[in-house]
This record gives C-alpha cells, structure tokens and sequence, in this order.
C-alpha cells in the first residue's frame, strides 16, 4: 500500500488582514505567502538479501537420480570444502562399471579393426595389380587363340583328313601293283593270294580310318573348334567381367573397412564421453561447498528463497530426489546485507538514487535504521515490477536474509516550498488552468498560478507566488 504523507511542514502564517474598503463594508480575509520546507515519503515493502550468495547446483551432464542421503541443516555455516549433501551412488556405480566393460570391449573391436585396415591398406594394391596381370593373360591367351590355336587346329584337322585319304591312295596303289605283278610272275597261287590278301586288308583299314578321320574332321570344324571359339570368348568376357569387378570391389573392399574402422571409432569415442561424462557426473554424488557461508535450502532470488531443486516449498530431507542444473542450496553471506524492494512503475518515476530512507521491522518497531536508496531498475522485471535497492550502513546481528521489513523513502523535498490553502486556488476551463487572487495595494487581482503538488488541504505552488504575496482566502463578491 501506498500514501503520500509530509515528513516535515511548518505551519503556514496566515496574516489575516483587512484591505482598505469603502465605509461600512468589512474587508477581505487575506493570506500572506511564506516559503516552508515540505517533502513526500513513500511506504514500500523490502526484503533483506545478502550482497553475496553462491547458488549450489547438481550441474551433471548425463546422470539424472540424485536420492539424498543426508544433508545439512539451514543455517548452518560451512567452509570451503566441506560436505553439503551426500547422494545415494549405488545405481551410478553400477552403470559405471557396466559402461567400463563397455568401452573395454569396443576397444578390443577397435584395436581388431586397426590391424585388419592395415592388412588390407597393404593387401589391396597387391590385389589390384594381381587383378590387372589377370586381364592381361587373359587378353593374351585370347589373342593367342584366334591368330595362332585355332588356325592351326583347322589346318591339323585338314592335314589328318588329307592323311587318311593319302593312305588310302597308297594302299589302293599297292594292291594295284600287285594285282599286275602277280599276273606277270611264276609264283605259286598260294603265295599270291596271301600278299593279296594283306593288301586288301591294309585297303580295307585305310579307307576304315579315311571315313572315320572325316567324321572326326567334320565335328572339329562343326563342333569342337566353334566350341572352342564360343568358350575363349566367353572366357574373354568372363575376365572382363572380373577384372572390371574386381577393380572396382577391391578399393571399396578398403573403403568398407576403413568405413567400420571409423565407425568403431566414433562409437568408441562416443562411450568413452560418456563413460568420462559419467564418471564427472560421479563427483557430484557428495555436493561440498564452493565458497563459505550460510546454508539455505533452495534458490534465493532477489531476496525472496524460492523452490529450486527441492521436490516442494519443504527443507531438503534424506530420501528427496533432486533435480538437476537447478539451484540446490544457497549459500550466503549473512555479514554483507542490502534491501531490495519492488518498485511499481510510478514509484519507480519519484524514487531516484540517492534517496533517504528509513527502515523498520515489524518484530522490532521502536528501532529504525537510516539508509539509502542506490539503485532504480531501468527495465521491468516479469511481474512488470522494478528492482530497487537500498543500503543500510549496519545491521543488527540478528538480522538475515529472508526477513522483510517496512521502509519510508524521501519522494519529494523542497526546502523553500510555497504552499497555500487549496480553498485560496480557483480553477477555469474545466481545472485546465489555476489562479489566485493577489492583493496589489489595496485591489484584489487574478493571477494564473501552477499548483500540482498537495497535501491534505494544501497546495505547492511552483509558479505564480513568491514569499510575501498576499492572497485573498476565498474567492472575492
């Protein structure tokens, strides 16, 4: 709540005179206008804060089960170092050594796929340059084939048909021979059939082995050569086919591995981040104290201890699971103290550094310290308030952050201020404009004035009089 009120206002002398008027008539009640100190405070609601406090948080990266085992009490005090909170680390162990054997076993993988991509670095040039001899001989024996193989084999298939007809025609000849030779001699019919005989049958086996040489030398040249032609050519093709394969399976074969190398890699990498990030997660299964101070479960903010990490508006108890990156604890200087308050937006207008303050507390209401206020925020905060703060040179020992107290800030001060009964101001063009009424010798004239600040019943009036004008009391018959 807030009001306006006068810290200090001399009375105003009010001369009450009687200007020179016609016989019979009684003279105007008249005002004369003296300079007097007056000043506004405003009442606002603050909260003491410590200039200095250290928010504890559970800032792990991977691990999200944080059961409290035990805790300090609030209000403790603690140093550097020491024991805040212990946190249950027997599901975190657990999964630590599950991800060590992990990361063991993928470095196994690893270290496997290492010497396999080294073999191959090595086996695959080999490979290719095995690849391109076997085209070549491939290739060679092809062209060796058709220009020299099979036109020999037609010709040596050629030259046994004309070798069996050749015997046949010398057997032929010499059964003729002996035919006529035996017709001319003396030798004994017995003898002659024999030799006959042996020619006839040496006739007979040559023109056996001339048909048989020419089925021979009919599927040679029909069969078996064309044959032969369609398997070199295949095989051609065939090596073709391999070489252009293996030209190109081979560096991928290399590429494949060194593929799966990489990707043993990455996920070894990948789980020892995560074994690293869990083992530094780890750290934070005890919470020590960063700095020394006084322990406040929660967040404070602005003066005001707020929820934070803990699982309600509670102190933290054993058996609470907190949550992380969020404020745990506080722990604050309880010797460095300031106020802050939240301005409304007019306040924030008439409330300027450097204000005097005075503060009190409702537990303590016959003691009051004198302050200053030192800080106006610039922005609005999301309740659409303003920071202020306010310094106090000493506190009692007694008095900490989380207490609230009452403050009486100095709005407004004008030592010389001319102030005037509002019933003596008279308005125009619907309160547009203000005036008074002057006595100048013994005639009373209007005089536009600039009245804007009041109290009570009266009025500053900042421009229109000077000390020691007289003014009517009431507007003139």
């Amino acid at each position: 709540m807030n009001c306006r009120l006068p810290a200090a206002l001399l009375s105003l002398t009010i001369a009450m005179s009687f200007a020179l008027t016609a016989p019979g008539q009684n003279p105007p009640e008249t005002i004369t206008v003296k300079a007097t100190p007056f000043y506004l405070v405003d009442n606002v609601e603050a909260r003491v804060e410590s200039k200095s406090e250290t928010a504890v948080k559970i800032a792990a990266e991977k691990w999200t089960q944080f059961r409290v085992e035990s805790v300090v009490a609030q209000g403790t005090s603690v140093k550097p170092g020491d024991q805040l909170i212990a946190f249950d680390a027997t599901d975190i162990g657990a999964r630590l050594k599950e991800a060590k054997f992990e990361l063991d076993s993928l470095k196994m993988d690893l270290d496997a796929a290492a010497v396999e991509l080294e073999f191959l670095t090595k086996l695959v040039p080999i490979d290719e340059k095995l690849n391109q001899r076997m085209w070549e001989q491939t290739q060679q024996d092809a062209k060796y084939f058709f220009e020299i193989q099979k036109p020999m084999s037609e010709r040596e298939v050629d030259w046994q048909r004309r070798s069996s007809e050749y015997y046949v025609e010398n057997a032929q000849e010499e059964l003729d021979q002996l035919k006529k030779m035996y017709d001319a001699d003396h030798l004994t019919e017995e003898s002659e059939k024999i030799v006959l005989k042996r020619a006839e049958r040496s006739l007979e086996q040559a023109q056996f082995y001339l048909e048989q040489n020419r089925i021979e030398t009919a599927r040679q040249l029909e069969v078996e050569i064309p044959r032969s032609v369609r398997d070199r050519e295949n095989a051609l093709e065939r090596g073709r086919l391999e070489f252009e394969k293996k030209s190109i399976e081979l560096p991928r074969s290399l590429q494949k591995k060194e593929l799966e190398y990489a990707k043993l890699k990455f996920a070894f990498e990948r789980k020892q981040r995560e074994h690293d990030e869990l083992l530094a997660d780890s750290q934070y299964m005890k919470l020590t104290a960063p700095v020394a101070g006084t322990v406040y479960h929660g967040q404070i903010q602005r003066g005001i201890l707020r929820k934070g990490a803990t699982p309600s508006n509670r102190l933290i108890e054993p058996g609470d699971d907190l949550a992380v990156k969020l404020p745990v604890l506080t722990l604050v200087d309880t010797k460095n103290l300031q106020l802050r308050c939240d301005l409304d937006q007019k306040q924030r207008a008439s409330l300027k550094p450097g204000a005097t303050v005075l503060v009190s507390f409702d537990d303590r209401p016959e003691q009051r310290f004198e302050g200053s206020l030192t800080e106006v925020g610039q922005f609005p905060l999301d309740d659409g308030k303003f920071d202020g703060i306010i310094q106090v040179p000493q506190f009692p020992a007694d008095i900490i952050p989380g207490m609230t107290c009452r403050v009486k800030v100095v709005t407004y001060k004008n030592d010389q201020a001319i102030m005037v009964p509002k019933s003596a101001v008279f308005t125009d063009d619907g309160g547009l404009s203000q005036y008074v009424y002057i006595m100048i010798g013994e005639t009373p004239q209007k005089r536009p004035i600039v009245a804007l600040r009041e109290h009570g019943e009266q009025l500053e009036v900042t421009q229109g009089l000077a000390a020691g004008d007289k003014i009517l009391k009431s507007k003139p018959e």
